[in-house]
């Protein structure tokens, strides 16, 4: 692949790019301006994705590519395209920082987007699969990031993962009960993806798809509350709350066990008031769309009684 920049005047801009000084940044921009618009360029960043002994220059460069890899993909010929996804899959799991993978997963999400749909690069949805089922807890992480992606992709979810919801569930179940570790790193991920996929659900069979996964994801929202993960808190709590709006019944089973979730986060005085008012107006949500079974299942006085200690809280 001919190079636009060699390697080691490329690497310095990037440095450059880095620094504080305005006059360094302005002059780096102005030289890498005309290189941007050539695109083979994204070879060239490319390199120093795989090559950098840097981890700032490389999840620059990461973050650079994921700017202009849209425009510049359809343009390069198929074997570059090739041997880029090659190279992405391998950096993905092997870079060992943590920021950089994840810039790295969002130019994967972009390609993927891109190719899936048009059936190519499979190796792809081999490398996720992959991923999940790895020992390292990186991995596992990364899997869920890559599939909450491209479940946000309507066009990969018609063409690739509708037919296979099932082995996506089976994937995703397995994230959210993850919770060995203390940082919560997977099912927090796992999370995302879960949230991604009630957006894309069309219909009722769609939805009932996420059944299976109601219960992983309340046990996975209670070990957030209990390690104080409150952003994770606050995505389960989401599911739930969105779920219900959208009108659908896989929640119904588990109404008391996702109540009882919802008051308990309210009225736990060590949570911060944005994750106690996310979980009051799961509450609310609740009593609008499923007062009924709330009357019959003889909630309503076990509801009151924690809405009631949530208004003597002070914020």
């Amino acid at each position: 692949m001919p190079a636009v920049m060699d390697g080691a005047t490329l690497e310095g801009l990037l440095r450059m790019l880095l620094q504080p000084a305005s006059e360094q940044v302005a002059q780096a921009e102005a030289t890498l301006r005309k290189a941007f618009s050539k695109p083979m360029f994204i070879c060239d960043l490319f390199e120093q994705i795989q090559l950098s002994p840097t981890a700032e220059v490389r999840q620059l460069a990461a973050v650079l590519t994921r700017r202009r890899v849209i425009a510049h993909w359809p343009k390069l010929d198929e074997q570059t395209q090739q041997q880029l996804q090659a190279t992405l899959l391998d950096r993905l799991g092997n870079e060992p920082e943590h920021a950089v993978r994840r810039s790295l997963s969002s130019v994967a999400s972009v390609i993927g987007r891109h190719a899936l749909p048009k059936g190519k690069w499979p190796e792809l949805f081999a490398f996720l699969s992959q991923c999940a089922q790895s020992a390292a807890e990186v991995h596992r992480e990364l899997a869920m990031v890559l599939l909450a992606s491209l479940l946000e992709s309507d066009a990969v979810v018609e063409a690739c993962l509708r037919p296979h919801f099932a082995q996506v569930r089976a994937v995703i179940q397995q994230a959210l009960s993850d919770t060995g570790s203390a940082s919560l790193a997977v099912p927090r991920a796992a999370l995302k993806a879960v949230s991604a996929w009630a957006q894309a659900a069309l219909d009722d069979e769609d939805m009932l798809q996420l059944g299976p996964l109601i219960p992983p994801v309340l046990q996975a929202g209670v070990a957030a509350a209990t390690a104080g993960e409150e952003d994770m808190l606050v995505l389960a709590l989401g599911i739930f709350t969105d779920l219900l709006e959208a009108g659908s019944p896989v929640v119904d089973d588990q109404i008391p066990a996702v109540l009882n979730f919802a008051l308990e986060a309210s009225t736990a005085a060590s949570l911060e008031t944005e994750s106690r008012t996310c979980a009051l107006n799961l509450v609310a949500v609740m009593l609008a769309t499923r007062r009924k079974l709330l009357c019959k299942q003889k909630l309503v006085g076990h509801v009151a009684a924690a809405l009631f200690k949530a208004c003597t809280m002070t914020a």
